[in-house]
C-alpha cells in the first residue's frame, strides 16, 4: 500500500455527479473517461456546483487585528467559503517581529476560532501557512495546534535554512528549525501538534517564452501546490507505475494517450468549473492551469531494479520526465491552434510607444510572429512533489536522493503528504530537502549535473 493515504487538506476525487446541471453532467462525463485512462481528478462538490484545488488567501494579520472592518471582511470571506465546502489555507504575513509576531498569531488564531463557531463550523479544515523566519516553529505550530486544531500546517523555509552559513547563530537557528521539523514530520495519534510541512518553491515556471515566471507565495490546499496567491488550478494525478509492464519499462503508448488526455479533458472542464473568488475567476480565464502531477518516480526506478545513484539510471528517469512535460506542452501547442492561445499571452503585449506608424505596424506584425509560433493553451502543466522520487516501499531512501534532478522540469511543486519513512537521520532529512531545494532555484538551467560526478 503506497504511502500516500489522504490527510488533511487532500480532496477527494469526485465521484460521479447524477445530477445538478449541464455543467456537473459534463464533469462527471470527463471525470470517468480519466479514471478509465488512470488519471485522478482532484475535485470538490459545494451547494454552488464543483470546483477544484481549493483556495489559498493571503492574509495581513496587522491589518486584521487593527481594523475590525478588516477582520469582519475576512471571516466573513472565510464563512462563505466554508459553507461551500472550499479547502482553505491562509497564507499569513504582517505579524511583526519578535515577541509581537507571536502575540499576534495568538490573536488571529483565537479571532478566527471564535467567528467559526459562532458559524457552528469547525478550524481544521483551515490550513495555514507562514514563512519560517517570522517567529519560532515551535511556537508556531503549538499555537495552531491549541487554538484552531489538527488542520494542515505548511512552513515555507528560505535560504536561512538551505545553505550553508559562516555565522555560528544562523547555522544555530538553521539546525533547531531542521530538528524541530523531523520531530513534527509526521502526526501520530496522541501528539500535541499536528504535522509541520515544509514547503520551499519561489516561483512557478511555464514553458512559453513569451510569459514570465511568477511568485508562489501560497499554497493551494489540494496537492499541497505552492502557487500564486488567488490563482486556480485543476489537479490532475498520474502515477508512472499504473504505467509500467511489471519490469520498470513503461507503455508509452498508453502513457502518452493518458497525458494527451489530460490536457484536451482538462481544458474542457476549466470551463465547467466553479471559481469561488473572483480573482479566481480571472486568473482561469486568463491563465487556464492544469496541475498534472506525476508521482511513482522512485517506484519505477526501484520496479525496473536500477541503481538509483548510477548516472545512467539518473540519465534515464531524466530523460522519461523530460518526454512526459514535452508530450504535456506538445498537446497545450495543440490545443491552442485547435481553439485559440492562451488568454495571457494574448494580453501579454508589451506596450511601445512608435511615433512612426510604419514601426508600430512592424512591431506588431513581429508580435503577432512570436506568438503564433509560441502560441499553448495552459500556463503551466506539469507538477511534482520531491517525494515522487522516493521509493514508497523502501526501507531505507538515501540513494534515491540522487534522483532530485529530474524536479528541474517541474513547472510547479506540491508538498502535501510528505514521505515520513525511510530517513535514517536528521541530516539525512535536510539533506534531501535542501538538495530539492537547489534543483528547484536552478532548474531554468540547461545542464544536468548529478551527485558525485
Amino acid at each position: 500500500m503506497r504511502e500516500s493515504s489522504r490527510r488533511h487538506g487532500d480532496v477527494e476525487p469526485l465521484p460521479a455527479i447524477a445530477a445538478g446541471g449541464c455543467g456537473r453532467s459534463a464533469v462527471a462525463k470527463a471525470a470517468a473517461k480519466l479514471a478509465r485512462h488512470k488519471l485522478r481528478l482532484r475535485l470538490s462538490q459545494g451547494p454552488k456546483g464543483v470546483t477544484a484545488g481549493g483556495v489559498a488567501l493571503r492574509v495581513s494579520v496587522g491589518k486584521v487585528l487593527r481594523s475590525p472592518d478588516a477582520a469582519e471582511r475576512l471571516m466573513r470571506r472565510v464563512i462563505a467559503l466554508l459553507h461551500e465546502s472550499v479547502p482553505l489555507t491562509l497564507s499569513l504575513v504582517d505579524l511583526g517581529g519578535d515577541v509581537e509576531a507571536t502575540d499576534s498569531l495568538q490573536a488571529f488564531c483565537t479571532t478566527l476560532r471564535r467567528s467559526l463557531a459562532g458559524q457552528g463550523l469547525p478550524t481544521e479544515p483551515v490550513g495555514i501557512s507562514l514563512q519560517s523566519h517570522v517567529l519560532p516553529l515551535q511556537a508556531y505550530l503549538l499555537i495552531c495546534t491549541a487554538i484552531l486544531g489538527h488542520g494542515p500546517r505548511y512552513v515555507l523555509l528560505d535560504s536561512l535554512q538551505m545553505k550553508h552559513h559562516e555565522d555560528a547563530r544562523a547555522r544555530r537557528e538553521a539546525d533547531a528549525n531542521w530538528t524541530f521539523l523531523w520531530r513534527t514530520r509526521s502526526a501520530a495519534p496522541g501528539k500535541v501538534w499536528a504535522a509541520m510541512i515544509p514547503a520551499y518553491a519561489a516561483s512557478v515556471t511555464t514553458r512559453c517564452p513569451l510569459l514570465g515566471d511568477e511568485a508562489a507565495t501560497a499554497i493551494l490546499p489540494a496537492q499541497g501546490l505552492q502557487a500564486p496567491v488567488a490563482s486556480a488550478w485543476l489537479p490532475l494525478e498520474l502515477d508512472l507505475m499504473d504505467f509500467s509492464d511489471g519490469h520498470g519499462r513503461l507503455r508509452w503508448p498508453a502513457l502518452q494517450d493518458a497525458l494527451e488526455r489530460a490536457v484536451d479533458e482538462g481544458d474542457e472542464i476549466l470551463d465547467q468549473l466553479h471559481w469561488p473568488l473572483p480573482e479566481q475567476r480571472s486568473d482561469a480565464w486568463q491563465n487556464r492551469r492544469l496541475a498534472v502531477t506525476v508521482d511513482g518516480v522512485g517506484d519505477l526506478v526501484m520496479q525496473r531494479g536500477a541503481d538509483p545513484g548510477n548516472l545512467r539510471c539518473l540519465q534515464w528517469i531524466d530523460s522519461t520526465v523530460a518526454r512526459i512535460h514535452e508530450v504535456l506542452w506538445q498537446r497545450s501547442r495543440l490545443r491552442a491552434g485547435a481553439t485559440e492561445p492562451l488568454p495571457a499571452l494574448l494580453a501579454a503585449c508589451p506596450s511601445v510607444r512608435w511615433n512612426c506608424d510604419i514601426k508600430k505596424s512592424d512591431w506588431d506584425s513581429r508580435w503577432r510572429s512570436a506568438v503564433a509560433s509560441s502560441a499553448v493553451r495552459h500556463r503551466n502543466l506539469l507538477v511534482m512533489s520531491p517525494y515522487s522520487v522516493l521509493p514508497s516501499r523502501a526501507a531505507s531512501v538515501a540513494n534515491f536522493i540522487d534522483l532530485l534532478p529530474v524536479l528541474r522540469h517541474a513547472d510547479a511543486f506540491s508538498f502535501s503528504q510528505p514521505r515520513v519513512r525511510g530517513f535514517r537521520s536528521c541530516d539525512e532529512f535536510a539533506n534531501f530537502h535542501r538538495r530539492a531545494w537547489a534543483v528547484m532555484q536552478r532548474r531554468n538551467a540547461a545542464s544536468l549535473v548529478a551527485a558525485g560526478v
